[in-house]
């Protein structure tokens, strides 16, 4: 915090004075012993405690305005001798104040406000006990990762922080102090607000001005300063306006008094708007909200915490429903959470017990060693002679684990460890020579396609897919209709009648060997080379409407119309678990490659992802402020593509360690997305009559295949890459080669 140099202030303490002015380590306030200091500020310094009752460290921040204060003897807190007559009074009132802050945090349980536990009045102050969380600050996390935030990193904080900030708002109480500094990123992931400034800004009624004010330059609203207005929620939207644009730019922002000064004298605003940054990894709505949160008059700004929220959600900025904090959740292998966000590095760290160490530690052991020979079994790669090779070579293990259990208690108990170690008493294992593995051949896709065949389309066509080895090609059509036609000759080979109303989509098995088609409520798993059913997956209550196979083919997801969402194990026929219900209508699916993440693209343009191996939901990611109708792996995991309506085409890093790029020069709706075998290549549809070939490296069209009189709004690629498959409304299926 900083006094305002246009007013009368005092000198403030440095951070040296204020540390040997800090309580010592060691010292017994009330039931806690004083563990270090955790930071200082002008009003305060906060400590690191235990409990001594229950052994649970706390953090405790101590009422110590220094400014109008000084520590004396036996760590008494007294106004400062010989200062301005109010000194004392406002000590008094400012004690008065936190006391009262005390006691309305208390009352708070909410996940993304700093929890009060209990409040103490003891060496002429007040000291407030607060829940100690392992994690750093979010200034703390910027700099050391690059000086701002992504696109996804800055929604997973701020939308947290903003539903958090409502709840302050209608229990009748403002922050007044909002800055990258005062939002905490936990261990665990969550964010969250710390340190609440109001009771250094209300101003004491029927008193005159003292004169000296306490803000952070930069953060602050125009209205904190003494005679620029009253002050009230949209006072820490201006705040968290300015914390964003920190993120956003990499940038402090200017004081809002100095702004409003230069302005005052008819020049332009010195401050340059977060849309004039080159930052392209943000949506242009994000920066817009951005700029209009740091309006410099309050009825130019969202007027709540809610409507900024749902502005930088891409909606209308103003206030409505807030978002359900539980599509936040975190976890990894999916798009639009940073890992760094999702467990922020910290120095604390509580180690795992003993017994959990130890259970955690044999079980790793014994599940790798299980799990290795049973895969191995099961390829073929291990026979029963080389089965005992491998036992020889695991014999080791049982007292190698015990060494390292020993070596654990060891150190748990401060006994050195003996110096002449014995060595493991396996005898050597027996060499065996392992068999050769065949590296998975990567098709290199040729970009450079010519129509090869056309077939007519007797009715709007809904899904493609090649099948029998890519040399057959299944058309579904939203009359009903499944034909399968000769690749290669353009001959109907054999066609599937469903009722028109029941049929709703198909898909293809990776390689070709599977058919599952929605039938109502049911699925129905075809193959395709007997071009017969063999089995149906039943557990729906609704119409199924989209479905996606894992990339080994083993497993299917489904998704119906009251967005139930299921996973299936296709060779056992049989329904693995239900997966929790999506938030809104599913437009598209996609599998990761690895089979451990399940993404689908909404109709409010969200991207929700699920954890396939937890059966849990891993986060809600609002990508786009269109519906998502096409997304999209590529098959070497690294990028995610998504696309919608109004040219939304949005390339993802699927590793995280880039953020997305808005891809430019899209049609105007993008309905379908495929990425090529050798995942360099992007193959569009949408309503641009050309079937488009982008470079994911260059991130633009490199071909543009004219051949529709209309749309593109269905493609397919044969897993070699060798042909594509188009549809639109011209009544024409096109095949490339």
């Amino acid at each position: 915090m900083v006094p305002s140099d246009s007013l009368p202030t005092k000198t403030m303490q440095t951070r040296a004075e204020t540390g040997n002015n800090a309580l010592p380590v060691g010292y017994q306030l009330g039931e806690y012993t004083i563990k270090s200091v955790l930071g200082h500020g002008g009003f305060g310094i906060t400590y690191l405690a235990q409990d001594n009752h229950l052994g649970a460290l706390v953090a405790i921040k101590e009422y110590f305005p220094q400014d109008y204060a000084e520590r004396g003897a036996n760590s008494t807190i007294n106004p400062r001798p010989g200062g301005d007559v109010s000194d004392a009074e406002i000590y008094s009132w400012g004690l008065e104040e936190f006391l009262k802050e005390a006691q309305a945090l208390a009352k708070f349980k909410h996940n993304y406000i700093v929890r009060v536990l209990r409040y103490l009045e003891a060496n002429g102050t007040a000291y407030m006990t607060m829940e100690y969380e392992e994690g750093e600050s979010l200034a703390k996390y910027m700099k050391q990762h690059g000086g701002f935030l992504s696109e996804p990193d800055l929604l997973r904080v701020f939308l947290p922080i903003l539903t958090g900030l409502h709840a302050v708002h209608e229990a009748g109480l403002l922050h007044l102090d909002i800055k990258p500094d005062n939002i905490y990123l936990r261990h665990s992931g969550q964010p969250m607000l710390i340190d609440f400034g109001s009771a250094r800004q209300r101003q004491r009624q029927g008193k005159a001005e003292t004169g000296r004010i306490a803000l952070t330059r930069g953060y602050s609203a125009l209205e904190q300063y003494p005679g620029h207005g009253a002050m009230g929620p949209s006072t820490d939207v201006y705040s968290v306006g300015a914390t964003l644009y920190r993120c956003v730019t990499g940038r402090d922002p200017l004081d809002s008094l100095e702004r409003y000064k230069i302005m005052g004298l008819g020049k332009v605003d010195p401050m340059t708007p977060a849309t004039k940054f080159d930052r392209p990894l943000f949506a242009p709505h994000i920066r817009q909200c951005v700029d209009l949160a740091l309006h410099l008059q309050v009825a130019d700004r969202p007027a709540s915490a809610l409507a900024l929220q749902n502005g930088l959600m891409g909606k209308e900025a103003k206030e409505e429903k807030s978002i359900p904090m539980s599509v936040l959740g975190h976890g990894s292998g999916f798009i639009g959470v940073s890992d760094a966000i999702i467990k922020p590095r910290s120095r604390y760290h509580t180690p795992r017990g003993f017994l959990e160490s130890l259970f955690l530690f044999l079980l790793a052991i014994g599940a790798m060693a299980i799990s290795t020979l049973k895969i191995m079994l099961d390829t073929g790669r291990l026979n029963q002679d080389e089965l005992f090779a491998y036992f020889d070579r695991i014999q080791a293990l049982p007292y190698d684990a015990g060494r390292e259990i020993k070596m654990f208690i060891d150190a748990q108990l401060g006994i050195a460890p003996t110096v002449n170690a014995p060595v493991s008493s396996a005898k050597p294992p027996r060499t065996v020579k392992p068999k050769p593995v065949a590296e998975k051949v990567i098709p290199i896709f040729d970009p450079a396609k010519t129509i090869a065949l056309t077939l007519a389309a007797h009715a709007p066509v809904t899904a493609l897919a090649f099948v029998r080895d890519n040399e057959v090609l299944a058309v579904a059509y939203d009359d009903g209709v499944v034909n399968l036609w000769n690749a290669e000759s353009g001959a109907l080979i054999s066609t599937m009648s469903f009722n028109e109303e029941s049929l709703n989509t198909m898909v293809a098995s990776p390689d070709g060997q599977w058919l599952a088609i929605s039938v109502d409520a049911n699925v129905e798993i075809w193959s395709a080379r007997e071009n017969k059913a063999m089995t149906k997956l039943s557990g729906h209550t609704a119409p199924v409407m989209r479905l996606a196979f894992s990339a080994d083919g083993k497993q299917l997801v489904s998704v119906d119309r009251e967005s139930s969402v299921v996973l299936w194990d296709v060779a056992e026929s049989k329904k693995i678990f239900d997966l929790p219900k999506a938030k809104h209508e599913i437009l598209t699916l996609a599998v990761a490659p690895n089979g451990r993440v399940l993404a689908g693209g909404d109709i409010e343009g969200g991207i929700q992802y699920w954890d396939l191996v937890g059966g849990k939901e891993l986060a809600y990611v609002p990508a786009h402020n269109v519906p998502v109708s096409a997304i999209a792996y590529s098959p070497d995991g690294k990028w995610f593509v998504s696309g919608g309506q109004q040219h939304n085409l949005k390339l993802w890093d699927a590793s995280l360690e880039r953020n997305d790029r808005v891809l430019a020069g899209a049609p105007d709706d993008v309905d379908t997305v495929q990425f090529s075998p050798d995942s360099r290549w992007l193959l569009l549809g949408g309503t641009s009559k050309s079937l488009e070939i982008w470079s994911v490296e260059q991130g633009q069209p490199i071909h543009r295949f004219a051949g529709h009189d209309l749309g593109v709004s269905v493609l397919t690629l044969s897993s070699d890459g060798a042909r594509i498959a188009t549809s639109g409304d011209d009544a024409k299926i096109l095949i490339w080669k």
